[in-house]
C-alpha cells in the first residue's frame, strides 16, 4: 500500500513539474548566441550578426511584443531571418481553410 501511495505521489509531482515547465516555456523566449566559422565567409569585411526568429505561434511577449523587440534591438542585428511557425492559423483569425 505504501508503494502505491509513493508511486502516485511521484507521478503527481512529475505531472505538476511538467505543467509548470509548459507554462514557463509559453511565457518566455530563449536567446541563444552561436558563432559560425567557415572559409566561405572569409570575404566579409566584418562579422555579421543575425537574429533568427522561429516558433512564436502568434505569441506576444509583452504589450505589442515589447520584450521580444527589446531583445532584437539589443542584439543590433545586421539581418533578421524568420524561420517558421510564426503564426498559427485559427478560424477566428483566418476564416478560409488552408
Amino acid at each position: 500500500m505504501k508503494a502505491v501511495i509513493l508511486v502516485v505521489f511521484v507521478l503527481t509531482v512529475a505531472a505538476v513539474l511538467c505543467l509548470l515547465e509548459a507554462y514557463r516555456e509559453q511565457q518566455y523566449f530563449k536567446v541563444t548566441e552561436d558563432v559560425v566559422v567557415s572559409r566561405r565567409l572569409n570575404g566579409l569585411k566584418k562579422e555579421k550578426k543575425i537574429v533568427f526568429l522561429s516558433d512564436l505561434h502568434n505569441k506576444e511577449y509583452g504589450v505589442g511584443n515589447e520584450r521580444l523587440l527589446d531583445a532584437i534591438c539589443k542584439a543590433r542585428p545586421d539581418l533578421i531571418l524568420i524561420g517558421g511557425d510564426m503564426l498559427s492559423v485559427r478560424r477566428y483569425i483566418c476564416p478560409y481553410p488552408p
